[in-house]
Formats: structure tokens, sequence, C-alpha cells
């Protein structure tokens, strides 16, 4: 996965996640990265 930091907004969007059954091989996660800036 690949990300913009500077295409991200600024505020956390609300978002609606489904309920995922643990009887699937769904797994829901939340990832966060920390990055480094150069100068």
């Amino acid at each position: 996965m690949n990300l913009v930091p500077c295409l991200l907004p600024e505020e956390e969007p609300e978002y609606a996640w489904e309920d995922v059954s643990s009887e699937t091989e769904l797994r829901e996660m939340k990832v966060v990265y920390t990055f480094n800036y150069l100068p």
C-alpha cells in the first residue's frame, strides 16, 4: 500500500465499518503510519 501524506485529509473522516463475522476469513484492521520527512 502506498500513501502520499500530502493528499490525506487534515481531519480523519468518519467510517461506517461493516460488522465482520468471525465465521469468515475477512479481517478488519486499522493501520497507523509514521512518516519521516526529508529536510
